[in-house]
């Protein structure tokens, strides 16, 4: 036979690692046994009647691991109880299920499998347990039936009509969508619309919601596309997976909460010397989440006096353009994340919250209520900031304006546009309100200091500001700016430009809000201006990696 030479380069390592994930939560005997290999480095050759292949280092190591993942487990797991007499004593009355008995040991295999504790199982099941798990059409209804079992609360009838809720088409009542939508012939015919989507997803076999709020039929009556539907079914039962996940986990840690705290004592007084930790010998207070808040809370409620500077977010606009669920979420996020950030600076702004509608008071409501609390850090109202405060003092900021920032003057009250307008079609809203009202506008004088222009978030703003009335400093107050505008500036360059590379490379690892965790936020966000400069300088001027992450590694703390 010529000899044939068969690439599989047309398969990337992410498609390898895909498709190898699959079979290893499928039969792992099929990939053992019969060595397949979709890898690019990876060349199957034809000679003479045999088949040769030379595998990379890779696929070498992931056979590897197949194949000690195929040998007995020290530990009999319940996806290893069910052998193949097992099996045929299951299915002995009715063959037809052995597919949904394979799809409940796949099930089995990834939650034994997860990173993320999700629950107990049980150790072993009887043959009438098995047959009733696979009784139970609904993956949902299955998790919930083995954690019974584990736990020891059994209520089959329950758990089969919440499995006939599962496996049947959704129903929504006449009142719900009266009270969502009222008489609006156009928006009941969008939710029939979204209720077929929904309905042929569930015939093709995919998992669906079951459930929709008042909140979600406002928001599907406002869907205008066929893909805005699908989009929304999906969105509504990836958050309805999450929570449903979170209840298992919660059912399970409350059910073997005095096994572990049990199991802690005398793993820790099991020990000839002292046992250090909470609960036992330790220097340190133990802060509970609460009296953290309370701190952080009064520390911006004190601002609320005469000395206080005010920082406005104008929440007007929330009613000029229609925002999707998702675009709620994103805008009460960084509303949240203002706040949060603002209350645990040294010196915090008075944050007034102005122009509330009854339509932003319930998204409030709704994702941040101890916003509306009367010890709330920050200042919720309907009132205009114009009735509120001297319009000679006011201060659009807009990123449309022509006039830069040059300095921060404490007799100045900044307002900011509670604004998030990621269409194509992007309003200078900010501005035109400024010159309607002729009140003084400006920008942050990015292009000046970073040689770049971004829309910023309302909680990026406002950081940038504290950082300004603190040192008076545009360079070291703009590190807030995400990092991902100065990779956008180095993807549409014409030609490489070492100099922004360099730029990017320092603001990325010094930014307050850098991707490697928690400690280095807060490494970061300790700088002062002149060690920020310094530092910056340092990273910009380093050689190597090494050389940057030794300089880095003095920051740490």
């Amino acid at each position: 036979m010529t000899r044939t030479m068969v690439s599989a380069a047309i398969f990337s390592q992410r498609n390898f690692r895909h498709i190898y994930n699959i079979f290893k939560n499928g039969e792992k005997k099929l990939l053992v046994d019969n060595r397949i290999y979709l890898c690019r480095p990876t060349v199957i050759s034809f000679h003479q009647g045999e088949v040769r292949r030379k595998d990379s280092p890779r696929s070498q190591e992931m056979s590897t691991e197949l194949v000690s993942e195929g040998a007995e487990p020290s530990v009999l797991r319940l996806s290893d109880t069910v052998t193949a007499d097992l099996e045929s004593e299951i299915l002995a009355n009715n063959r037809n299920k052995a597919f949904v008995l394979r799809q409940a040991l796949v099930e089995i295999r990834s939650i034994e499998r997860r990173k993320k504790h999700l629950f107990t199982l049980p150790k072993s099941l009887s043959v009438e347990e098995w047959r009733t798990l696979i009784s139970l059409t609904d993956y949902r209804s299955r998790l919930r039936y083995m954690q019974a079992l584990d736990i020891g609360d059994v209520n089959v009838e329950e758990i089969r009509a919440q499995d006939s809720v599962y496996c049947n088409p959704l129903v929504i009542s006449e009142e719900s969508i009266e009270e969502a939508v009222g008489g609006d012939a156009e928006a009941r015919r969008r939710i029939k619309i979204f209720l077929m989507h929904h309905e042929i997803k569930r015939q093709d076999g995919d998992m669906v919601p079951f459930t929709l709020k008042t909140e979600d039929l406002l928001h599907i009556s406002q869907i205008t596309s066929m893909n805005g539907h699908r989009k929304y079914v999906n969105f509504l039962f990836k958050n309805e997976l999450m929570n449903f996940h979170n209840q298992l986990r919660k059912k399970d840690k409350e059910s073997r909460k005095e096994e572990l705290v049990k199991a802690a004592t005398e793993r820790k007084l099991d020990t000839d010397h002292l046992v250090y930790g909470l609960g036992f010998n330790t220097v340190f207070l133990r802060l509970q989440r609460n009296v953290t808040n309370n701190f952080y809370n009064w520390n911006a409620i004190k601002e609320f006096q005469d000395w206080g500077i005010p920082l406005v977010i104008d929440m007007s606009y929330y009613n000029t353009y229609k925002l999707q669920q998702s675009r709620q979420r994103s805008l009460f996020t960084e509303i949240i994340n203002a706040i949060s950030l603002n209350k645990m600076v040294k010196t915090p702004f008075q944050l007034h919250f102005t122009g509330m509608t009854d339509e932003s008071v319930k998204g409030m409501e709704r994702f941040y209520p101890s916003g509306l609390q009367p010890d709330s850090p920050c200042n919720v109202t309907h009132q205009s900031h114009l009735d509120m405060f001297p319009t000679d003092r006011l201060v659009y900021l807009s990123p449309d304006s022509n006039n830069d920032l040059k300095h921060f003057d404490p007799n100045d009250i900044y307002v900011i546009g509670g604004i998030i307008d990621k269409t194509d079609e992007k309003l200078p809203l900010t501005l035109s309100a400024a010159k309607r009202l002729k009140v003084r506008h400006a920008r942050l004088p990015m292009r000046r200091y970073l040689g770049l222009t971004a829309e910023l978030n309302i909680d990026t703003c406002v950081s940038i500001l504290n950082d300004l009335k603190e040192s008076q400093d545009w360079f070291y107050a703009l590190r807030w700016v995400p990092a991902r505008h100065f990779a956008n500036r180095l993807r549409s360059a014409p030609s490489d430009n070492l100099e922004h590379q360099l730029r990017y490379r320092a603001h990325r690892h010094l930014s307050p809000t850098v991707w490697k965790g928690e400690d280095y936020c807060t490494r970061n966000q300790a700088l002062n201006a002149s060690k920020y400069r310094m530092y910056y300088k340092r990273v910009m001027e380093s050689q190597t990696r090494e050389e940057m992450e030794d300089i880095l590694d003095e920051l740490k703390i």
